[in-house]
């Protein structure tokens, strides 16, 4: 073994043992690379950005340094600051924890430039989703914005118009295809599409989503899976669950009763069913808007029936008051004629009382 600046006395421990610094200096050696090594033991400086991480388990926290995780590396995608809040799609935090910034910005940047006129406003265009999410999302309260200034066109919504669309509304009662995930328990809500018919600004109806429209357990061997009347055409991806997860798969090919997909497993599988792009969703602070503006429409019918009701009470009072004003006139008269009839029969036994004598 040898050792180099060991100090006196000293033994090296290895084939070559170096106590101190080392400089190798080879022409690949750059500020921030790392030493690699090839199969062979040859070693040599190498940027730590085209080294793939791979699949491994830390043993220490990760400290990013004002980086990004990114998928390309660019500054995109998460930010994590040093008290813990996470921004995606942006460094900046505001207020909030967790700060999202951004959306599928293809589809909307375009509509502020290719106009044909200086007006930049856009027409109808699809909503903007930022956080999509499968299951439940929880929390105390939910901030809308809605701030006057970023409106434009206000008017007061047609009360009347409202509780007209309200009374043709159906809600349903309902549960859920997929009980696995959802639950068995009974719903009360709307059906986006009835309500599409109905009230069509609180639909949306562009987003992509897989739907358990199928739903049944399938023999899968050699990429193919066995199904009668499977429908799936191909180009389409289909969700399949097996035995140590879930995924879609592009239909490459079909048969009468078969499909393939790239799933080499030999199991039986769950065809959970076909991801669509047009999957309903409904705003339900639209329709709860509407009942605002309906509910108001109602109270006012409400307020002018009961001003009307308010109305005939008071006449039918009215009338009572007379009847019974008109009742004691006739009483009195009634007294009086009896009177008049009483003194006419004493004058009539006067005057017989006279004849006779």
């Amino acid at each position: 073994n040898v050792g180099i600046g060991l100090g006196s006395g000293a033994v090296p421990s290895e084939k070559l043992h170096i106590g101190g610094s080392i400089t190798i200096a080879d022409g690949t050696q750059q500020n921030g690379h790392v030493l690699t090594s090839d199969v062979n033991g040859k070693g040599t400086w190498t940027d730590p950005s085209t080294l793939g991480m791979g699949n491994h388990t830390a043993s220490a926290n990760v400290k990013l340094q004002g980086n990004w995780l990114s998928g390309d590396g660019d500054n995109e995608g998460i930010y994590i600051a040093n008290d813990g809040k996470v921004a995606i799609g942006t460094s900046t935090f505001g207020d909030a924890l967790v700060n999202i910034t951004g959306w599928r910005q293809d589809r909307v940047i375009g509509r502020y430039f290719n106009r044909s006129s200086s007006n930049i406003r856009s027409g109808v265009i699809q909503e903007q989703v930022s956080l999509h999410a499968n299951g439940a999302i929880a929390g105390s309260v939910i901030y809308a914005h809605s701030d006057r200034r970023i409106k434009t066109d206000l008017s007061t919504s047609n009360a009347k118009e409202d509780l007209a669309t309200l009374m043709n509304i159906q809600v349903t009662d309902y549960s859920f295809v997929d009980q696995v995930a959802k639950g068995d328990r009974k719903e009360k809500k709307v059906i986006a599409q009835e309500l599409k018919a109905v009230y069509p600004q609180a639909v949306s109806d562009h987003m992509t989503q897989v739907v358990p429209d199928i739903m049944q357990l399938a023999p899968a061997q050699a990429g193919w899976v066995r199904l009668e009347n499977h429908t799936l055409k191909v180009g389409e991806l289909v969700r399949l669950v097996h035995a140590t997860g879930a995924a879609e798969f592009e239909v490459l090919g079909i048969k009468e009763n078969a499909f393939q997909v790239a799933f080499e497993g030999a199991e039986q599988v769950l065809v959970y069913g076909r991801q669509v792009h047009d999957f309903h969703t409904v705003d339900y602070d639209a329709v709860a808007m509407l009942n605002v503006s309906a509910t108001q429409a109602q109270q006012q019918l409400i307020e002018a029936q009961a001003a009307k009701i308010k109305q005939l009470e008071d006449q039918l009072a009215a009338e009572q008051a007379n009847a019974q004003a008109q009742t004691t006139q006739l009483e009195q008269l009634q007294a009086s004629q009896t009177q008049l009839q009483n003194q006419l029969n004493e004058v009539k036994a006067l005057l017989q009382m006279s004849a006779s004598k």
